[in-house]
């Protein structure tokens, strides 16, 4: 993560929203990550460091909402980056319709090229969370028998007002797709979402060490329906 770690925190630093608080989770790293860590937060009064012991990326989120005290959440993978005025859009997006979810658009780069994502393909457009059922959280299981994904639940592709996923569970055994436990979770709290397809968020997969990884994405579907069957209970 070293190599994609400057590009990262630069794209933080140099956000048009200045006041913004920017949380740093070092996890156990031992390539020289936690050293460039030290010297951000020691330029950039913004910047809350955290080194910590290696516990995985469910903790790691976990260490981060805790130390969190803005309004509104955003998470960042070490090996993306952003658009600089990410931050300034999605909050005059949050604010301006009171939404208490916002999902935006992000360019992945792969060796193939590069192409425009998203969570869901709908309309820009305000939805009411219950609205969103049949077609966002039903089809967040994949279609099993083509092994491929419907709709996504790309955490970095999400901006959370905070009490929507304060105090949340994080399954610190769930090694891949976390992030659709996170946002269904978050969908059991939030009765408003917000979506926009500008693209604010750049997803490298340009690199064999992606936080990402497909290639087992079934390993976790159990965990995945779970969080179903509580949506379900939920919902009636």
């Amino acid at each position: 993560m070293k190599d994609t770690l400057d590009r990262c925190i630069h794209s933080l630093i140099n956000q048009t929203l200045d006041h913004i608080e920017i949380i740093i989770v070092d996890d156990g790293s031992t390539d020289g990550s936690g050293e460039i860590c030290d010297r951000y937060a020691s330029e950039d009064r913004r910047i809350k460091l955290i080194h910590q012991k290696n516990q995985g990326l469910s903790a790691t989120r976990e260490v981060c909402l805790k130390n969190a005290s803005g309004q509104y959440i955003s998470f960042v993978d070490s090996d993306d980056w952003c658009e600089l005025n990410m931050c300034e859009k999605l909050y005059e997006e949050a604010i301006q319709s009171s939404a208490d979810l916002v999902f935006f658009s992000a360019y992945r780069h792969r060796q193939d090229g590069v192409a425009i994502i998203c969570n869901l393909p709908l309309p820009v457009c305000l939805y009411k969370i219950l609205d969103l059922y049949d077609c966002y959280i039903l089809p967040l299981y994949g279609d099993i028998q083509q092994d491929q994904l419907i709709t996504t639940g790309y955490i970095w592709c999400c901006l959370f007002k905070r009490e929507m996923i304060e105090g949340i569970k994080f399954y610190k055994d769930v090694f891949l797709h976390e992030d659709e436990i996170m946002i269904l979770q978050s969908f059991m709290r939030a009765k408003s979402l917000y979506i926009t397809d500008r693209p604010f968020y750049h997803y490298n997969r340009m690199s064999s060490n992606s936080l990402s990884k497909r290639s087992t994405y079934w390993n976790n579907l159990q965990k995945i329906s779970l969080m179903m069957m509580r949506i379900d209970i939920w919902q009636d």
